[in-house]
């Protein structure tokens, strides 16, 4: 049992199936009202534990990731690394919480086809149609679906 929690997979593994199984047998029966609109949730819930359980399962197959060598050299070398892979994630953070406050003042629309315009370009896309094309499609889509077909309104923003 000693070790059983190093893997950061399996741990994350768990605390999904224990979300998991909270949902299931708490939250959905309790706040969900009747069989048909609770099949649903459950069958996503159910989804998400068969992932949880598939990590879990991978997290024995994998080798760890840092070595046990305790030199000044791989302390360093760890560190720069854990920086390296940490600035991605928190420059996409900033750029969706600059997204979520500018659409009250722009407009969904027009701050999300900046933010993926944005996100796609800082993740290395660098063909200028796609840059284009890809949020002018998505956008499109969403809203002939949601404007038009589903008579939904999105924010427009208080500029305009």
């Amino acid at each position: 049992m000693k070790g059983f929690l190093k893997s950061p997979d399996r741990k994350a593994g768990l605390i999904l199936l224990a979300l998991c199984m909270i949902l299931w047998f708490f939250v959905i029966p309790s706040e969900v009202a009747g069989r048909a609109q609770s099949l649903l949730p459950r069958i996503y819930t159910a989804l998400i534990a068969l992932l949880s359980v598939v990590l879990i399962v991978r997290s024995y197959s994998r080798e760890p990731m840092v070595k046990q060598d305790v030199s000044n050299t791989q302390i360093q070398v760890d560190t720069e690394v854990r920086t390296h892979r940490i600035m991605p994630i928190i420059v996409v953070a900033v750029i969706l919480v600059i997204y979520i406050l500018s659409i009250n003042l722009i407009g969904y629309f027009i701050s999300s086809a900046l933010t993926l315009f944005l996100l796609m370009f800082y993740l290395g896309l660098r063909n200028w149609k796609l840059l284009v094309l890809v949020p002018t499609v998505i956008l499109l889509a969403i809203y002939l679906f949601f404007e038009i077909g589903c008579k939904m309104r999105f924010p427009r923003g208080s500029i305009f």
